[in-house]
Formats: structure tokens, sequence, C-alpha cells
């Protein structure tokens, strides 16, 4: 991971826009300490995460967004797929941080809830 961020550094500007964790691909939690230098260099460049983010799963639900979030205060996180199966705590975590955003390539499977994200948790 120290060697990818290395990378990161040099090229972040011209080449990329922020970093993508997969935790359940990798089969290893959001809070993971692995995650630690992503989440540091993020937090402290400004710079986006975006994580795949499910309801129910051990690696990249409510609890572990939660963890992360407390952890890195400041962190510009992206949740993937709006934690999909719990809604809820997606506009909650979008209504409690600033820094937190929803990504949307899931609404289509789901009625009403794009509708329901920018009504309860804004545009």
């Amino acid at each position: 991971m120290k060697a990818d961020i290395e990378t990161f550094d040099r090229y972040y500007r011209d080449v990329y826009v922020g970093f993508k964790l997969l935790p359940d691909y990798h089969r290893y939690p959001l809070s993971g300490e692995r995650y630690r230098g992503v989440f540091e260099y993020a937090e402290s460049n400004g710079i986006m995460v975006l994580s795949h983010t499910w309801g129910g799963s051990a690696y990249d639900d409510a609890t572990e967004i939660e963890k992360v979030l407390k952890k890195y205060g400041k962190i510009k996180l992206l949740l993937g797929h709006s934690i999909y199966g719990d809604r809820e705590k997606a506009i909650e975590f979008v209504k409690r941080y600033e820094n937190v955003y929803l990504e949307l390539c899931a609404v289509l499977d789901e009625r009403g809830i794009l509708e329901r994200f920018v009504e309860e948790a804004g545009s």
C-alpha cells in the first residue's frame, strides 16, 4: 500500500482523482489498519475516497463506515452504492457529515430511492 500511495503522490494531479476501495472484494474491513495510509493521505490532502458499501456486509456496512468517519473526521468519503440494503444509514451519514456523499449507480434497482435521497438528504 505504501508504494501505491507514493505513486499516487507523484501522479494524482495529472492522472488520479482519488482512491477506490473494495473491502468486500478484498475481504478486509474498511476500518482495518491496512487502509490507514490511504485514509491519512486522503484526509491530509483533501482527496476523495470512494468505497463500495453494502448493508449487512462484514467489511463495509454502516458500522465500518462509522468507525472510519469517527477516526478520520475530515475525510471526503463517497459511499459507493449508497450502502445498498441500508438506505436509512446512508441518509443519516449524509445529513450528519458534510464530507460524506452518495454514489448513485445502484439507484436504478430501487424505485423511488433517488427521490427519497433528494428529499431527505438534499441534492
